[in-house]
């Protein structure tokens, strides 16, 4: 059996352990955008007047009041280890995260768009 869940990485940091080998600390914290849709049921106008808000804040970043962060699990990674991810975590970047079995996985949320050309590449013509 999995579970997933939306998780944001809130701050990435180098360090060096006892040996001197460098790595990096990875702090992952819980996507707070999920987590208001699932606490409560809201009547249409709570809802709205929510989503207003939310914009108001997001456009005016200096209205937003900080909240208080607690990670969900804090990760000590080598370079060697970091690059077997085979994911970039980049801070405020949104990752599905599921956990199956003794494996945890990391998957870009936007994922399903990288790569894909925005248009068709040019026909080849014939003898050219």
């Amino acid at each position: 059996m999995s579970k997933q869940t939306l998780v944001r990485v809130n701050k990435i940091e180098s360090y060096q352990d006892l040996n001197g080998s460098l790595g990096k600390k990875v702090e992952i914290v819980e996507d707070p955008e999920e987590d208001h849709s699932s606490v409560f049921k809201a009547s249409e106008e709570a809802t709205m007047i929510n989503e207003v808000l939310l914009t108001v804040q997001k456009a005016m970043p200096g209205l937003q009041m900080p909240r208080p962060v607690s990670p969900k699990m804090i990760l000590f990674l080598t370079e060697d280890e970091y690059e077997d991810l085979c994911v970039t975590l980049d801070v405020n970047q949104t990752y599905n995260v599921t956990f199956e079995g003794a494996a945890i996985k990391f998957n870009k949320e936007t994922e399903q768009y990288i790569g894909k050309p925005l248009t068709p590449p040019p026909e080849k013509k014939e003898g050219a």
